[in-house]
């Protein structure tokens, strides 16, 4: 990432973001407020909904919209923080001081806020998912469809049946039109696999029902 860029978000705070409306298929552009807590950007708000949350699930694709000390336009994917333990130790932190001060208690931010780290396209190629806290299928295809080359989304099979170890490690690449899809744990891999969008959403819904 451009250095420009990295002291902007070191710095700044305030953006506009571009999200796809859920309904219309348009552009929404807003200004909002964004933070940055031990080298990571997120999104938050106070408890309750936001249309711009809702587009991010509908498509979490986007653009990040540098303004105030330069001027950027990022494209960014949003990750959505659901862990209650990972949403406290966010929202506990001294950088979100202002939505800390406007409710009772922070429970009432890890519970009702809502919050997106930002995963800037050309910065991180690598994206975890959770399958116990996987988001709804719809979120999962926009996920999927707009995945771009070379970015990878990994995640743990635990009922993989695994010649070695338990489960296995699970990761998925776009290719062209198409994607490819590679499991493996000690000692054994399934090696590089075409796969088609269906198969893998079927995939990953599958994994997130046994997860439970």
């Amino acid at each position: 990432m451009d250095e420009r860029i990295r002291q902007a978000l070191d710095t700044n705070d305030t953006i506009d973001i571009t999200t796809t409306g859920r309904k219309s298929g348009l552009p929404r552009r807003i200004e909002i407020w964004f933070r940055r807590v031990n080298g990571r950007t997120y999104i938050t708000g106070t408890p309750g909904t936001r249309s711009w949350y809702a587009n991010l699930l509908a498509n979490p694709s986007f653009t990040f919209h540098l303004k105030q000390t330069i001027q950027a336009d990022l494209p960014a994917i949003a990750r959505f923080v659901l862990k209650l333990d990972e949403r406290r130790a966010i929202l506990a932190d001294p950088a979100m001081a202002w939505y800390q001060a406007q409710v009772r208690s922070l429970e009432d931010l890890v519970a009702g806020s809502p919050l997106i780290e930002v995963l800037f396209v050309d910065e991180r190629r690598n994206h975890e998912l959770a399958m116990e806290h996987l988001p709804p299928e719809k979120t999962v295809r926009a996920t999927l469809d707009g995945l771009p080359e070379m970015h990878e989304l990994r995640f743990y099979d635990a009922s993989h049946p695994s010649p070695s170890d338990p489960g296995a490690y699970v990761q998925i690449r776009r290719r062209g039109e198409g994607y490819e899809l590679f499991k493996g744990n000690h000692g054994w891999s399934s090696g590089w696999k075409p796969e088609t969008a269906a198969s893998i959403l079927t995939y990953m819904l599958k994994c997130k029902q046994n997860s439970k």
